[in-house]
């Protein structure tokens, strides 16, 4: 399976699984249906470098994040000018002041 097999099988999961799935979420399942080798062709379509010896389940993991990543640089800041809305509140600390 090359890097069309690949993105042919996005596609076939894609029309199999129902209409409301992103992209992403096609993506990441079909990651466990691929071998190490095709793993490591997606590796290299994504991090642009060679692939390091890792086990199938570490890759996919990594692959998994990689993938995530993206979509997570590709999507627009939140409203509140962050981005990371989980970050509302202030560090925890007291005031600090300078001695003179």
């Amino acid at each position: 399976m090359d890097r069309c097999d690949v993105e042919s099988a996005v596609r076939a999961r894609t029309t199999a699984t129902s209409k409301d799935n992103s992209p992403l979420a096609d993506r990441l399942a079909v990651l466990p249906t691929l071998g190490l080798v095709h793993l490591r062709l997606e590796w290299r379509r994504l991090f642009r470098a060679e692939p390091p010896r890792l086990t199938r389940d570490i890759m996919m993991r990594a692959i998994a994040y990689r993938l995530q990543e993206i979509a997570k640089a590709a999507c627009p800041r939140s409203p509140n000018g962050g981005s990371r809305p989980w970050r509302t509140r202030k560090p925890m600390g007291g005031s600090r002041r300078s001695r003179t």
